[in-house]
């Protein structure tokens, strides 16, 4: 049943149609032929219409609620992970007004984590979507101000993991583990191929490959821009490989798609393969492992910050400088003591015994 604002057209320009209960109570020309700011007007609306039913002082739960409604709307590829989080967040904070929650209330939602096992990586995705729903809250002006949420402290990065990119070896196993699940080996070699970010491959469609021009283009224009940029990249061998073999069965507009519709997620389909290889890893290490590749066979760090659509290099020379061949080679040859015969004598050594 129908409640709310809706477009429509009236008289040549856009609309705004109330209805409540199923029944249209009014309606009114938004003055406006451009859709976009069309909807724009209509989200409004709806926005100050459900702030007017609201009680005055909303609990976290509630917050959420207009947080996912909002969203939904604008079609945020997050979704089902801000769903996952409210769920276990629910509980311990639904029935809390904002105000209430201090630093006790957080902490001792992470201990109650902690003792079941979750990760405190996890922990903090947790509580960082809560924090982003009271700032939809202050921004929305639901809210006066938001309540500081405190949250574990961040690990280190995942450039200081064993285990954070593969070796060709490993690749190698991954791929022969993959070799029966066309759309992770796909994914896998798309992955390795353009250094995408998983999401970004997930959601590439056919009209952004080129063939032609040998080119792969991950900057969805259907999509927000938003600081982790997307790049557009040549497509390597490998890639016009499987990418013609995807495409001469291809069922929708996605690239990466399985059982006729696009794929969502890939992560446990890798971890499966990624048993089977004996290696561990995840659809962001396969990233990493391009990045690193790049870097240790000397490609320059502002190619590799392009390929990897980084808008600073300076984010790209913290994580992958030292990979290189040449890190901090000059330093370290300045700092020789030991030389030829034309520099200084190799000093002797004393008390041998």
């Amino acid at each position: 049943m129908r409640d709310g604002y809706f477009i429509g057209r009236h008289r040549g320009l856009y609309c705004a149609s109330l209805y409540v209960n199923g029944k249209r109570e009014g309606r009114f020309t938004l003055g406006t032929d451009n859709k976009e700011s069309a909807e724009r007007q209509v989200r409004e609306l709806n926005a100050k219409r459900e702030r007017d039913r609201l009680p005055s002082e909303l609990t976290v739960d509630a917050i959420f609620d207009l947080y996912v409604k909002d969203r939904e709307a604008e079609q945020k590829s997050a979704l089902y992970r801000i769903k996952q989080c409210r769920a276990v967040i629910k509980p311990h904070f639904g029935a809390l007004v904002a105000s209430a929650i201090e630093k006790k209330t957080c902490t001792n939602y992470i201990k109650l984590r902690r003792n079941i096992g979750v990760s405190d990586a996890t922990i903090r995705t947790e509580l960082s979507y809560l924090s982003a729903a009271l700032k939809f809250a202050v921004d929305m002006k639901l809210l006066s101000s938001r309540p500081r949420i405190w949250r574990p402290s961040q690990g280190r990065p995942r450039a200081h993991l064993n285990d954070f990119h593969l070796d060709r070896a490993e690749v190698d196993r991954l791929l022969e583990a993959a070799a029966a699940t066309p759309h992770l080996l796909l994914f896998i070699i798309m992955a390795l191929a353009t250094a995408g970010r998983p999401l970004h491959i997930l959601q590439l469609t056919w009209d952004r490959v080129d063939f032609l021009r040998g080119t792969i283009n991950l900057d969805d224009p259907d999509q927000d821009r938003t600081a982790k940029g997307r790049a557009f990249v040549p497509m390597n061998d490998d890639a016009r490989r499987v990418l013609l073999e995807a495409r001469s069965i291809a069922e929708t507009k996605y690239v990466v798609e399985f059982n006729g519709k696009p794929l969502k997620r890939v992560k446990g389909a890798l971890e499966r393969a990624a048993k089977r290889a004996g290696v561990k890893v995840s659809p962001y290490v396969l990233r990493h492992t391009s990045a690193v590749w790049m870097a240790e066979a000397g490609v320059p760090l502002e190619e590799i910050a392009q390929y990897l659509g980084h808008t600073n290099v300076e984010i790209t020379r913290k994580h992958y400088a030292r990979f290189s061949p040449t890190h901090l080679r000059r330093a370290a040859n300045t700092l020789q003591v030991v030389r030829g015969s034309t520099g200084t004598a190799v000093p002797k050594i004393r008390n041998a015994k």
